[in-house]
């Protein structure tokens, strides 16, 4: 299974049924996770590395927080445009504890273990 198709799978058939419930909507087109809460929209996108192979599938996500209100208030407030309206964002390998192990991203195998 080429390295995009064995996330895709995952994502698919472990992450949507429990994400979706707790208000967050699966764009395939990411692939990518969002939910809007009030003025904001936190999300994470998965990201396949180039050293991923057939059944081996290295990833990472990236998250972020983002408001048009937010772009808008600085525009008001400091009159300079903002690029996008990200507020913060960030790798998972920047969060502390993210990853049990000395690694920087997660690998799926197309085996037994990735269930």
């Amino acid at each position: 299974m080429k390295p995009k198709e064995l996330l895709k799978f995952h994502i698919e058939n472990e992450l949507v049924d429990i994400l979706e419930p707790l208000g967050f909507k699966y764009a395939k087109s990411g692939p990518k996770f969002s939910r809007k809460t009030g003025p904001f929209t936190l999300s994470f996108s998965f990201f396949t590395s180039k050293y991923s192979s057939e059944n081996h599938c290295i990833f990472w996500t990236a998250w972020s927080i983002s408001s048009k209100d937010y772009k808008k208030w600085y525009k008001k407030i400091w009159d300079t445009e903002l690029v996008s309206d990200v507020i913060i964002g960030s790798s998972d390998w920047n969060i502390p504890n993210w990853l049990e192990s000395e690694h920087d991203h997660v690998v799926l195998y197309k085996n037994d273990l990735d269930n």
